[in-house]
């Protein structure tokens, strides 16, 4: 059986639309609208074209940190994360918290910014920031994530990394590696995992040097997530000590590394060295000892 439908448009102008329907026809309703989220993984390292929290006129900073950073909807670690703010991405500071906290061993503000966010049926049109992981400046193109993929099959992975990142014109960074680093060879064991700062690092004309300090407590039996910067805060974190098994780095003399550094390529390349056995450099300590090339590439 058929109906007709009338729709009224206006009172100067109808239009009469007939629908033809079967008896088994259904009625459709409106869906309800995808709640709008920000991404809770940081994006490309580029910084967008869009400021976030771009209301109030207040002071224009950056994020610095590769691996993004959080939007909460109170000034806390305990607020709700409304989403990540990828590297690079330019705020408008609404008004900071009364105090500094520390997170971490990050002493600093939260900054309140725009989000427009919607999340769990709630609608947040502000958010805060942790001022610990902002700059003034907009970061360079050498800040993020290198990842040196190892050549042979592991378990876990013995893959290696180097974080850059930048703050008010200066460049830091983390090498998170393994024992291999300072052993010349490995007789049938696992080999450690650590974290450590990159001391004296230097980035100029497309190189890179730096020194890394590494003992025997700071080796772990499993690698190391990239959220954590310290051998104590990965211990906190439930890690396991290496050296506890028994097993002893060969050498933990200070290493000296340098490389070439490429934005456009978005690469770290440390050429063959000479091994252990080797002469001392300017640091004190041992040459590397690599056997081939070995280049980080840059995932963000």
């Amino acid at each position: 059986m058929n109906k007709i439908r009338f729709i009224s448009l206006t009172a100067s102008l109808v239009l009469a639309i007939t629908f033809t329907l079967s008896c088994e026809d259904k009625e459709t309703k409106d869906k309800p609208a995808a709640a709008v989220a920000v991404p809770e993984t940081a994006g490309a390292a580029s910084p967008p074209e869009t400021v976030a929290g771009s209301g109030g006129g207040g002071k224009i900073m950056y994020v610095n940190d590769v691996k993004g950073l959080n939007m909460r909807s109170e000034p806390s670690t305990d607020g709700a994360k409304l989403g990540t703010l990828s590297y690079g991405t330019k705020i408008q500071v609404l008004e900071k918290s009364s105090t500094p906290v520390k997170i971490g061993d990050i002493t600093d503000y939260w900054y309140k910014i725009e989000a427009n966010v919607t999340l769990g049926g709630k609608v947040y049109k502000h958010s805060w920031v942790f001022g610990g992981f902002l700059s003034e400046n907009l970061p360079k193109g050498y800040a993020g994530i290198y990842e040196y993929k190892y050549p042979y099959a592991s378990e876990p992975s013995e893959n290696q990394y180097i974080v850059l990142s930048e703050k008010n014109g200066k460049t830091s960074g983390f090498y998170y590696g393994t024992s291999d680093e300072f052993d010349s060879a490995r007789e049938g064991y696992e080999c450690g995992f650590f974290v450590v700062p990159m001391n004296q690092l230097k980035i100029d004309n497309g190189t890179i040097k730096f020194v890394l300090n590494v003992k025997n407590d700071d080796m772990l039996t499993k690698p190391v997530d990239l959220k954590i910067t310290s051998t104590q805060e990965a211990k906190k974190a439930g890690y396991e000590s290496w050296a506890y098994f028994g097993r002893q780095m060969r050498y933990t003399d200070p290493k000296k590394y340098s490389g070439f550094i490429s934005s456009e390529e978005k690469t770290i390349l440390f050429k063959k060295e000479s091994d252990w056995e080797g002469e001392l450099n300017e640091f004190g300590g041992r040459k590397s000892d690599w056997t081939e090339d070995r280049l980080f590439v840059k995932k963000n």
